[in-house]
């Protein structure tokens, strides 16, 4: 699993990558980051479908933008990934929710709440994200799957198969 970490102090940028390597060990699954140490350059070289979560501080350098404000911003190119907030303070924790974090992890991070973390990224992630519907082209001709988006559905009157 690939994970972006954005905050701007370096030491807690090793600490947790090195909690989150240590879960996935136990767990045999692989893990990868890529670290940023603002919010500014990693907006700047986000791409949708790069990453499988995003760790954010929430208390930034102050003279850029915070973690909140980042992920807003983020919510606007990709509404589904899974943002935790890391913090040291607890004041932001309303305003936060507006982004829809999955989680929020009180620094220093804990072993034990960063796998209960772990396991709910993979949870969410089990979930498909898109439904393929069969759309016909004409008459005697073979449906063509297309992909839908879950974000995009207001209303299904019929079942269609997960992809």
């Amino acid at each position: 699993m690939h994970y972006a970490i954005v905050e701007d102090r370096t030491e807690d940028q090793e600490y947790l990558s090195g909690l989150i390597r240590e879960e996935h060990k136990k767990a045999g699954i692989p893990a990868d980051f890529s670290c940023y140490p603002s919010g500014e350059a990693f907006l700047q070289e986000f791409t949708p479908g790069a990453f499988q979560a995003i760790f954010l501080d929430i208390m930034l350098d102050k003279n850029g933008l915070n973690g909140i404000e980042t992920a807003r911003r983020l919510r606007r190119l990709s509404k589904r990934i899974p943002i935790i907030f890391t913090t040291s303070e607890l004041d932001f924790a309303l305003e936060g929710y507006e982004v829809h974090p999955l989680d929020y992890l009180l620094k220093p991070v804990k072993p034990e709440k960063l796998a209960w973390c772990l396991q709910e990224i993979r949870e969410y992630l089990a979930v498909p994200s898109c439904l393929t519907i069969p759309v016909s082209s004409g008459q005697g001709a073979a449906p063509i799957n297309r992909p839908l988006s879950l974000d995009d559905i207001l209303y299904v009157e019929n079942p269609v198969t997960a992809c």
